[in-house]
């Protein structure tokens, strides 16, 4: 068993599909309709779609903890990165820091509130 499809209902599916395509450089091969659209990273599928579907689906409306979850990506050059994330405008939660297990990282959010990790993939400690 391995994950593949991450769903993320999202106030504005325009605004989500420009920050993933633009910032993350996911790859998108059709365009929004429906509400939805989908991308990849790696082998990971990402569905973007409007907050409207969550209702439809689970007849209840989306609240605060239900966007609860980190999602991490492991980038070769975390300053490099983190300089694109700044020039992108993008909300940052943590500049890269050392953790004290000795993992870098940095926090930061998508347009919806959503929490990413950017991992470095070298161990600093090493």
């Amino acid at each position: 068993m391995e994950i593949d499809y991450i769903a993320l209902f999202v106030k504005d599916v325009y605004r989500s599909y420009r920050f993933y395509r633009d910032v993350l450089q996911f790859s998108f091969t059709k365009e929004i309709e429906d509400g939805g659209v989908e991308g990849k990273s790696g082998q990971i599928t990402i569905g973007l779609y409007e907050e409207s579907w969550y209702e439809k689906l689970f007849h209840r409306c989306l609240t605060d903890q239900d966007r609860s979850v980190i999602f991490a990506l492991t980038i070769a050059d975390l300053d490099r990165f983190y300089s694109h994330l700044l020039a992108q405008k993008v909300t940052i939660l943590q500049p890269p820091t050392i953790m004290p297990w000795g993992q870098r990282l940095c926090f930061f959010a998508d347009p919806d509130g959503y929490i990413w990790e950017g991992t470095s993939l070298v161990n600093p400690k090493t």
